[in-house]
């Protein structure tokens, strides 16, 4: 079960990251920023933005897949200390099994390794 003050950091943690890419977004052509708006946020498909604003599915294809190299390359920046604070929160965690007498290392490390190798993985995409 999580705590309240889990959720409620990673609620923050959420926000802050949705906040860190629209920043990225911004800097974006217009057109290309308003296409992934409306794929990623409106959830509409490629045919339905291309009808939306008159243009070839594949140009909505094109515009995507620019915003998601753009993202890409933006989020390496912030890769670094994403993996220092999920080096961090493993720390506190393993501090708090071991404090609930969790019971061997075997245990504690099969619980928060796939957690850690996961973090690592997203901040690397």
């Amino acid at each position: 079960m999580r705590s309240v003050e889990n959720s409620g950091y990673d609620r923050l943690a959420s926000i802050d990251l949705e906040t860190q890419l629209d920043a990225y977004l911004e800097n974006l052509p217009k057109r290309c920023r308003e296409i992934f708006f409306m794929s990623r946020k409106q959830m509409l498909s490629n045919d339905e933005i291309a009808a939306k604003l008159g243009i070839s599915k594949r140009s909505v294809e094109n515009q995507i897949t620019f915003a998601l190299k753009h993202l890409r390359v933006s989020i390496k920046d912030i890769s670094i200390a994403l993996i220092l604070l999920s080096c961090y929160k493993l720390k506190k965690n393993l501090a708090k099994y071991l404090s609930n007498d969790f019971g061997s290392w075997k245990e504690v490390l099969l619980e928060l390794i796939p957690r850690c190798l996961l973090l690592f993985y997203q901040t690397s995409i």
